[in-house]
């Protein structure tokens, strides 16, 4: 029996598999007292094995109450005036807006037959030299063919006679024309603007065109076809036309080609001006 169990120890420590019985002696000899008989290192042991930590909603939510609380203190009132006024002055932008987009799209529908839509006081139309209508303010392109075709009319009637047509009066209203080759500008006003305001406001209109798709691609384009459709370039740009238009009415500046003036706070007056007489006195 000594012979077998000097054998079976030789052949343990020749990396065979160690007896159950050597194995449990080891395991209640080791060195962390209360380890469960049979088990691993840290098993059994809740307070070993994990660890509480707070999550990133419940650090965050306590920094905002600390926050919250801190502001109470600065400010037990409540928002003050001014806040209400900002908030107020917000929300009356973003409604006015809400209401000029509705006011657009509404007019885009009108019938061009309607007493409405001749009620407008300012009509703006853009087609190119084959007749092709490309914008107009009120009403839609589609149903409008027909007269931006006779405004072509009459302007190429009159260049036949080797003359520009400049502007028709009748009954109270204005009617100018733009030519920039290959568009033609039309602008229909009762109002009281001048010829060279009218025409102003047309050249505007014409440069926003013109930095949508650039003079040479615009050249470009009619060279190749007279008879071209422009709103499949300018598709979904309408709107910046419009604004314009809006714009123009609302701001006299652009008109008269002046500098708008926006107000400025003292204190910002007072280091603009220091600056200037410092560089001044150099």
């Amino acid at each position: 029996m000594d012979g077998e169990t000097a054998t079976g120890t030789g052949s343990w420590e020749d990396c065979m598999l160690a007896p159950v019985d050597r194995l449990r002696l080891e395991r209640a000899d080791s060195p962390t007292p209360g380890l469960v008989e049979g088990t691993e290192p840290g098993a059994g042991q809740r307070s070993a094995m994990f660890v509480q930590a707070q999550s990133f909603e419940d650090l965050t939510s306590e920094a905002e109450e600390e926050v919250q609380r801190s502001a109470a203190e600065e400010n037990p009132e409540g928002p003050d005036e001014g806040e209400y006024k900002v908030l107020a002055g917000e929300k009356t932008t973003e409604e006015q807006q809400n209401h000029d987009f509705s006011s657009d799209s509404r007019t885009k529908e009108e019938d061009v037959s309607s007493e409405a839509w001749r009620s407008h006081k300012k009509h703006v139309f853009v087609l190119s030299e084959a007749g092709k209508p490309i914008y107009t303010r009120y009403g839609t392109e589609e149903a409008l063919s027909s007269t931006m075709g006779v405004m072509m009319a009459l302007v190429s009637f009159v260049e036949a006679e080797k003359n520009i047509i400049r502007s028709i009066h009748a009954d109270g209203c204005k009617v100018v024309f733009l030519t920039k080759s290959p568009l033609v500008l039309v602008g229909v006003s009762r109002t009281a603007q001048s010829d060279k305001e009218l025409l102003r406001e047309l050249q505007y209109i014409y440069y926003q065109i013109v930095s949508l798709l650039t003079l040479t691609q615009l050249n470009h384009i009619f060279q190749n076809k007279q008879n071209y459709d422009l709103r499949r370039l300018l598709a979904g740009s309408e709107y910046l036309t419009d604004n314009l238009l809006h714009r123009l009415e609302r701001d006299p500046g652009l008109l008269l080609s002046a500098v708008t003036c926006l107000p400025l706070a003292s204190c910002s007056r007072d280091v603009v001006s220091s600056s200037l007489q410092a560089a001044k006195a150099k």
